[in-house]
């Protein structure tokens, strides 16, 4: 399915995280705080698991760069990426082989072929 290669899901969160000031040697992680992320992240776990699939997980809190998820596909060199219709703004500046279209409105997914 991934030519030998692992299965990225990536999710940007998109509730807003709860600012904590973080104590003496503690780290403060917002995908703690976005139970949205973790619910996605669950489902598609065990969607994966059960199907075999070598998987990896990168999760981008809300607050994070406009261009961080084009980075992330520069530097990652995907194949195919599908992405949320009303995501296609995260992918700008990217410059994919081609793209098509799946499904129906309010769902449509964009496909980003390299």
């Amino acid at each position: 399915m991934a030519n030998g290669r692992p299965i990225i899901f990536l999710l940007h969160g998109t509730s807003q995280i709860h600012t904590r000031t973080a104590g003496i040697l503690e780290v403060v992680d917002p995908y703690l705080d976005d139970r949205a992320a973790q619910e996605a992240f669950g489902e598609v776990e065990r969607l994966a698991r059960k199907l075999g699939l070598d998987r990896r997980y990168i999760y981008l809190p809300s607050t994070s760069e406009a261009d961080a998820i084009a980075g992330l596909w520069k530097a990652l060199h995907p194949e195919q990426t599908l992405v949320m219709s009303d995501e296609e703004k995260c992918l700008a500046g990217t410059s994919p082989h081609d793209v098509y279209r799946s499904g129906s409105a309010p769902h449509q997914v964009l496909h980003y072929v390299t």
